[in-house]
C-alpha cells in the first residue's frame, strides 16, 4: 500500500466501485421510502396561553383590604408563593400526573393507546405531549396523535384542567380564610358585647359618662394602636393558617413588635408624640374612676374597630370563595391540523440518501485500502 493517498486514488476507487455505491444507496433509499409510507400518519395541534399577569389572585382580594390598615409596602400573594403564577410553575403543573390522569379519564385514553395499566397510558400521553415555555413567557402545549381532532381536544383540555386546578387552589385558600375570619368574627362579637355591657354598668354605677378632652385624645390614640396591633396579629394568624411557611409572617412580627413598643410608651407616659400634657401622664396616674372609665371606653373602641374590620373581611371572603373566574387566558386554542406532522417523508428520504451515500463511499475506500494493505 502507498504511504500517501491522493485524491486521484480516491476517485479511481469510487469509479471502480460506483455500481456498488449506487445500488447500496438506491436500494436503501427505496426501502426508506417504503417504510415512511407504512408509518402511521400523525397530526400535531398546539394551544397556547398568555403568561401569568402577576395580578392578585382571587384570595388576594380578601387580603388586600385587610392589609390596607396602614402598611405601605405589602407584597402581593403571588410574590409570596401562595398561588402558582410563573410560567415555569404552570408548565410543571401541566406535566403533573394529576392533570394527565384527568385527561386520560376524560378521553378514555387507556383504550385509545391500547394499554392495560395506567402507568403505560401516562407514559404514552407524556410522549405525545410537548410543553414549551417561550422567552416571552407564553406557554405552548402541543399534542401529536393519529387522530387530529383528539389531539386538538386534548391540547385544549390541558389548559382547561390547569384552570380548574388553579381555581380549586384559590377557592380552597379562600375557604380557609373565610372559616378563619368567621370564627374570629363570632368571638369578637361576644367580646364587644361584654365590653359594652361593662362600660354601661360602670357609667350607671358611678354616674360618669364623659372624660375630659385631653384624656379622650389619649383614649383615641391608644385605641387606634391597640386595634392596629390586634389586626396585625389576626393577619399573622391568617397567613400562618393558609401558608405556614409564608415569609411575610416575619414582616408582621416586626410590625407587631413596633406597635407594642408604641403602646408601652403611651401606657408608661414616655410617649414623645407631642399631642399635649396628657400624653406625658401614664395611665396609672389618672384618677381611679376616670382611669377605669377610660380603660372601658378604649376597650369598647378597640373591639368596635376590630369587629368592623372582621365584618368587612368576612363579606369579602365569602365573595372571593364563591368566585369562578378564569385564572388562565387562552392566546390560541388548538384546532385540528390540516397538515400532518409525522412522518416528514421528504426530510427522512433526503437524510437517508445522504447518510447511505456517505457510508457506502467511506466503506468502499476503507475496504479497498485494507485489501491493498
Amino acid at each position: 500500500m502507498k504511504d500517501t493517498v491522493t485524491l486521484k486514488d480516491i476517485i479511481n476507487i469510487l469509479l471502480k466501485r460506483k455500481k456498488f455505491i449506487f445500488w447500496f444507496t438506491f436500494i436503501g433509499t427505496i426501502i426508506t421510502i417504503g417504510i415512511t409510507l407504512i408509518l402511521p400518519i400523525k397530526y400535531t395541534s398546539t394551544a397556547s396561553i398568555l403568561p401569568p399577569s402577576g395580578k392578585k389572585t382571587s384570595l388576594m382580594g380578601a387580603f388586600s383590604s385587610m392589609l390596607s390598615s396602614g402598611l405601605s409596602s405589602i407584597p402581593n400573594i403571588a410574590q409570596l408563593g401562595m398561588s402558582p403564577s410563573s410560567p415555569d410553575i404552570f408548565a410543571k403543573i401541566l406535566e403533573s400526573v394529576s392533570i394527565r390522569k384527568k385527561i386520560i379519564d376524560e378521553f378514555d385514553l387507556m383504550k385509545y393507546f391500547k394499554v392495560k395499566y395506567l402507568i403505560d397510558a401516562l407514559k404514552a400521553l407524556g410522549s405525545a405531549t410537548n410543553i414549551h415555555v417561550t422567552q416571552e413567557g407564553i406557554i405552548e402545549i402541543s399534542v401529536t396523535l393519529r387522530d387530529k381532532k383528539l389531539a386538538a381536544n386534548i391540547a385544549n383540555a390541558y389548559i382547561q384542567e390547569l384552570d380548574k386546578f388553579n381555581k380549586n387552589i384559590n377557592m380552597t385558600q379562600g375557604r380557609k380564610y373565610r372559616i378563619f375570619v368567621e370564627k374570629r368574627l363570632q368571638d369578637e362579637s361576644k367580646v364587644l358585647n361584654m365590653a359594652e355591657n361593662k362600660l354601661r354598668d360602670y357609667q350607671k354605677k358611678h354616674k360618669t359618662f364623659e372624660v375630659d378632652e385631653e384624656l379622650k385624645k389619649i383614649i383615641d390614640v391608644y385605641a387606634d394602636l391597640k386595634a392596629n396591633l390586634i389586626e396585625k396579629e389576626i393577619q399573622k394568624k391568617a397567613y400562618e393558617k393558609i401558608s405556614p411557611t409564608n415569609p411575610y409572617t416575619q414582616y408582621l412580627e416586626d410590625e407587631i413588635a413596633g406597635v407594642k413598643k408604641e403602646i408601652y410608651k403611651l401606657e408608661s407616659g414616655k410617649s414623645s408624640s407631642g399631642w399635649g400634657a396628657g400624653f406625658g401622664t401614664p395611665f396609672e396616674q389618672i384618677p381611679d374612676v376616670y382611669a377605669e372609665l377610660a380603660n372601658l371606653m378604649k376597650n369598647v373602641e378597640i373591639h368596635q374597630a376590630i369587629y368592623e374590620f372582621l365584618l368587612q373581611q368576612y363579606e369579602q371572603a365569602k365573595i372571593e370563595e364563591a368566585k369562578d373566574t378564569p385564572t388562565v387566558q387562552f392566546l390560541d386554542r388548538a384546532t385540528p391540523s390540516e397538515k400532518k406532522s409525522f412522518p416528514k417523508r421528504g426530510k427522512i428520504v433526503i437524510a437517508t440518501f445522504i447518510v447511505l451515500l456517505i457510508v457506502s463511499t467511506i466503506g468502499v475506500i476503507t475496504k479497498e485500502y485494507s485489501i491493498l494493505d
